[in-house]
């Protein structure tokens, strides 16, 4: 009787370990436009509190991967060149001219926009952002 007992507990154990693999993810994909028009390239943030971003590129206005799911707070950054550093600030040449981005705050660091990544899905989500 031993015996059996302990392939019991190795074998739930074993059962538990399985379900046991980590986040659980989906597929999410979508559009954003920027003034009418596809958003040539930029990035679009899904924030989980108190996690770090999962990043998926925007390329032709459309973008799609695999993200955690649960709720996300959306954020979208897309750059252009700015301004080059003055000659005679340290690093300036290695550096080159860096990229600053272009889509408002509201759209990204103050974003108040939430989307629930679901397990099942559908996760399709459309985004229309503008200057101000």
């Amino acid at each position: 009787m031993p015996r059996s007992f302990g392939r019991v507990v190795f074998f739930g154990a074993l059962l538990v370990l399985a379900g046991c693999g980590g986040p659980q993810t989906a597929e999410v994909s979508g559009k954003v436009d920027y003034d009418g028009k596809p958003l040539p390239e930029g990035e679009i943030y899904f924030v989980g509190e108190g996690k770090a971003p999962e990043i998926l590129p925007i390329k032709d206005g459309n973008y799609s991967g695999k993200v955690t799911t649960g709720k996300k707070k959306v954020e979208i950054y897309a750059y252009k060149e700015g301004k080059p550093l003055p000659k005679n600030t340290p690093g300036a040449a290695e550096a080159g001219t860096p990229k600053v981005n272009y889509i408002p705050p509201q759209y990204n660091t103050s974003s108040k926009t939430y989307e629930e990544v679901k397990a099942g899905g559908p996760n399709t989500f459309t985004y229309s952002v503008s200057k101000l």
